[in-house]
Order: C-alpha cells, then structure tokens, then sequence
C-alpha cells in the first residue's frame, strides 16, 4: 500500500512506500494477425464485480474496514491525523509483478462513485497525487512506461463503483503512443497550431484550455496548458482538478450519461522535454461499434461547435 499523508494543519503530504524489486526486460504477447499487443488479465476478475449490484455499497473492497484499520495506523505511525490518498494493488491485474505494475488509486475511502462527489479540495489532492505516483513508476528500475486513467461506470468498463484511478506501468511503449507524442513536438505541436485554438472551445480558465475536437469520437474533450509545455507538475494537476471536476460532470449531463472516462497524456520518459501533455475526458453512453473495432475509425455523431456549447452552458449554469 502506498500512501499520501497529511495532517489537517499542514500543507506538506509525506509517502509511505513499500520497495518493489528489479524487473527484467518483457515483451508483451502480441495477436499474430493485427501485431498488437496482448494484455491478460488475472483469472477471476469477474467473480468480483459489483456495478448493478444493490448491495454494492455493502459490499465494496474499497470501504472495507481492514483497508480503513490498515491506512489509520499507517497515519498514525507517521503521526498524522488523517490521509489524503492511497494506492492499492489490484487485486485482478492486466500484468503480472514481473511484467509491469498494476496499481488502483484511491481518492477517499467514504464511497463515492462520481468524480463530482468529491470536494474541490478532494479532487486537486488525488490529481496531485496522480503526479507523485507517475514520477514513482518513470522513476524506477524497471524502464516502464506509466499510464493513468480513471473509469467512470460501467460503460467506462469498471467492475467497481467506488470511484478510483488505476496506474498502469507498461513493459513497452504502447504503439498508439507514438504517433501522438510527435503530433504534439514543440517544432510543429497540433495542439498549438490548431486543436486547441480553432477547435470550438468550451472555455479557458488560468493556464489551462478545455475544447471539443473535431472529427473525434463522440463527446471527446481535450484539456491541456495554452502554452506549449511537457513540464507536468503536481501543482498543474492540482490547479486543474476542479475544472476537470466540472467539465466532467457538464459533459456527461449534455450526453445524458453518468459514465465517463479520463485520460492522462504526459511523457514521463520519452522526448518529455518536447511533447504537450494534455487530459482526454471521454462521456460514456454507448459501447464502441463494430466499425469502430473492424477499422480503428472513430464515429462522431454530434456538432462538434454544439456540443462545445452545450458543455459551456452547462458549466456556467453549476
């Protein structure tokens, strides 16, 4: 278990950590026909999903007690007076220990299932948070290739309700990652000469852009610093957890869905000094089509300059 401690008169959160140990090189399985890369997840992964479940709350692992008891006495250890997140092993992993890392982030242990449950404050800790645990991942031995994404409901495909991230450390770079990071290089960045400019934004707060792509599967919304930066810091992500807050629950409103997903873009090991990050919000409301799948097309069934609208009355009504 991993944690960020705080204590309620103190602004500097300290980790408790656990060692992991060195992994040596692996190449993930790949389909013979497509080339792609191959995940498995461990066996028994279904038997312990609860979303549609009545009695899901009752039964949530991320409200269990022992969890609660375990993360009390760590704090207290440390001599803290609460926690501001934790992280988890996952108990059905998409890799093994020996392959990558698997964690589940937890922004809270009171059961809150929407990213619009949590406080302001709640929010700009765990996106905070995300930073820590990212630069731990790149940080390490094992050359991996951090991923951080957050699934809301099931037609973001979790099992669980209890709203949580999961940090995936990856053996390779995944082929999709590629393409993308030199679409946004510093010399000739998409999202400065034009996706984040003349795409219908949404709005603008600090630093940061929020606007709806074009041609980009239905109700995607990007989020990224106006100037071009690859610099992600913890204080972005906590300056940027509110907005994302909201935009995440005006998205979902205007799709008529409470699913969503959330997408972390940060280089934390390649060409980092010269690749934009930037956040994908995707609202979940119907399941990718076969199109979709046969092609790797994306279908787009809205006005981009509409929806962009929408999404911005939405946020000025609260």
């Amino acid at each position: 278990m991993i944690l960020e401690l705080g204590s309620s008169d103190s602004s500097d959160p300290r980790d408790v950590t656990h060692t992991v140990s060195h992994m040596e090189s692996f190449a993930l399985p790949r389909d013979p026909l497509t080339g792609r890369p191959s995940l498995r997840q461990a066996e028994g992964s279904g038997s312990g999903r609860l979303i549609g479940n009545p009695r899901a709350r009752e039964l949530c692992p991320f409200c269990d007690s022992q969890i609660e008891q375990q993360v009390d006495r760590i704090a207290a250890a440390a001599g803290l007076d609460h926690w501001m997140a934790a992280s988890v092993r996952n108990k059905w992993p998409v890799l093994t220990e020996d392959q990558g890392r698997h964690e589940v982030l937890l922004p809270c242990l009171r059961h809150a299932e929407r990213l619009w449950d949590l406080t302001d404050g709640e929010v700009a800790r765990f996106l905070a948070f995300w930073h820590r645990r990212l630069e731990a991942c790149a940080a390490g031995e094992r050359d991996l290739f951090p991923l951080m994404i957050m699934n809301q409901g099931e037609m973001a495909g979790c099992s669980q309700p209890h709203l949580h991230s999961q940090l995936i450390g990856l053996p390779a770079e995944p082929d999709s990652w590629g393409p993308r990071r030199k679409r946004v290089r510093a010399r000739d960045c998409v999202i400065c000469r034009g996706d984040g400019t003349t795409s219908p934004i949404i709005t603008r707060q600090g630093e940061f852009t929020v606007w709806a792509p074009y041609h980009c599967r239905t109700g995607l919304i990007r989020i990224a610093p106006e100037s071009h930066t690859s610099a992600l810091s913890a204080e972005q992500l906590r300056e940027l957890g509110p907005l994302v807050r909201r935009v995440a629950r005006a998205s979902t409103t205007v799709m008529g869905t409470l699913d969503c997903s959330l997408m972390l873009f940060a280089w934390f090991r390649l060409d980092r000094a010269a690749a934009h990050w930037h956040l994908e919000l995707v609202p979940r409301k119907t399941a990718i089509a076969t199109v979709e799948l046969s092609t790797g097309f994306s279908i787009s069934s809205i006005d981009a300059s509409a929806y962009a609208a929408a999404v911005s009355r939405a946020l000025t009504r609260g």
